[in-house]
């Protein structure tokens, strides 16, 4: 999961420079949910393995998030990843199902939540080191 997050990071940057908004922002959408997803596994907080992460159920996304926050030790943590990860599903939600393309802006605050959501993961739950990334 971790290599899958990493590839779609890449292929997120690759979008933005053909200014492909809208695959932009859902690459870097599930870049960060596959590290979340990663982070799950891996933990030492209650790990969730792969297999009852549910990948097939339509609100993945809530359950991993709720996960996730459960297993944050700050209030302050939590609510900032909590309300990040929220504002950049909002725009994936736009970006895959609404008529309106999405704008170089909406595309650099996408790029701006995953980074800090990304920043965030990566204190919080960090990358055992010698862990392959597949």
């Amino acid at each position: 999961m971790l290599r899958r997050s990493e590839d779609n990071a890449k292929a997120a940057l690759l979008l933005l420079g053909k200014r492909n908004y809208d695959g932009s922002v859902v690459a870097f959408y599930y870049s960060v949910l596959q590290r979340m997803m990663y982070a799950l596994n891996e933990t030492e907080r209650r790990p969730l393995p792969y297999e009852r992460q549910n990948p097939l159920n339509e609100e993945l996304h809530h359950k991993i998030l709720t996960e996730i926050t459960n297993r944050i030790d700050s209030r302050r943590d939590e609510d900032g990843f909590k309300v990040q990860f929220e504002d950049l599903f909002e725009l994936r939600k736009k970006a895959d199902y609404e008529a309106e393309y999405i704008t170089q802006d909406e595309c650099a605050k996408s790029r701006t939540l995953y980074e800090g959501l990304m920043e965030k993961l990566n204190r919080l739950f960090p990358i055992k080191a010698g862990k392959p990334s597949f």
